[in-house]
């Protein structure tokens, strides 16, 4: 599992953000870990145990489809990670098995490119990990050090008319 070591986490990277002035940057340093991992949880997990109602907090209906987009750039291009939603099995996460894009491992490009999850099927009622990015040695084949830039990540409900 990793232990926080070879990773670097920077929520006001402002060197070409894809909106606003800052975006997200992940680091990945392959001498210090196989692997690392970060997870978007709710702020109350830790006390209450309880994710977040997603139906609830959008008014979601039964005929609206719900999407979690997000864009992302490497550095150097041809970098590859995972995203997912879900799947925490800590906590009783309402999504039981991990959703994540298609396909499963992104490639990334020097330039911003927008990503989605389909989440209309799932139940959205105690979603846990929100969002999830994983980085590893062997998908990026061997490349030592590995820098992705990550924005706008919002779940949108997409209303039928």
């Amino acid at each position: 599992m990793p232990d926080g070591e070879g990773i670097s986490f920077r929520t006001n990277y402002r060197i070409n953000p894809y909106s606003g002035e800052t975006c997200i940057r992940i680091g990945y340093n392959a001498d210090d870990s196989e692997f690392i991992g970060i997870n978007w949880l709710p702020v109350e997990l830790p006390l209450s145990g309880q994710g977040i109602n997603v139906c609830e907090l959008l008014n979601i209906s039964d005929d609206d489809q719900v999407i979690l987009t997000f864009y992302m750039r490497g550095d150097e291009g041809d970098e590859r990670i995972k995203c997912i939603v879900g799947g925490n099995t800590q906590y009783d996460d309402s999504i039981e098995f991990p959703i994540g894009t298609r396909p499963n491992i992104i490639r990334l490009d020097t330039t911003w490119e927008r990503y989605a999850i389909n989440l209309s099927s799932q139940d959205l009622s105690n979603v846990v990990t929100v969002f999830a990015v994983f980085i590893t040695g062997d998908h990026n084949f061997g490349q030592n050090y590995v820098h992705v830039n990550i924005d706008d990540i919002v779940i949108n409900r997409i209303r039928e008319l």
